[in-house]
């Protein structure tokens, strides 16, 4: 998968429709195979023609700061367009939150000890 990957950027620049036929190969495999890609590779990738995304060639990227800032790439072959929206902070992650160590149980010898004055009694 790795190799039409390389392949399609390699060739890009040169011929465009091979380019393509390789991408469209490469998620024909990987949908037959239930594989999954790479999110760095589906993002290069555009869903509706499968042209390869290479900013300033065959895309155009723009930051949009509207009810979220998110970063826009459309295709320019097709006009197709994908949202990312950016994390102030990733998820899960919490700077305030404090871990606390549970108390230690007490170990299984006294336990031992205490039933055997029990029975001793």
């Amino acid at each position: 998968m790795n190799f039409l990957y390389q392949a399609s950027y390699l060739v890009a620049p040169a011929n465009a429709d091979l380019s393509r036929f390789y991408n469209c190969t490469l998620q024909r495999i990987a949908h037959k195979l239930v594989l999954r890609l790479s999110p760095n590779v589906k993002r290069t990738i555009c869903k509706r023609c499968f042209t390869l995304l290479v900013p300033g060639r065959t895309a155009t990227v723009s930051i949009r700061p509207r009810r979220q800032t998110h970063l826009v790439w459309r295709c320019k072959r097709c006009g197709f367009f994908k949202r990312y929206n950016f994390r102030k902070e990733p998820k899960g992650k919490d700077k305030n939150v404090e871990v606390v160590a549970a108390k230690p149980k007490d170990p299984p010898e006294r336990t031992r000890t205490k039933q055997k004055q029990k029975q001793s009694a």
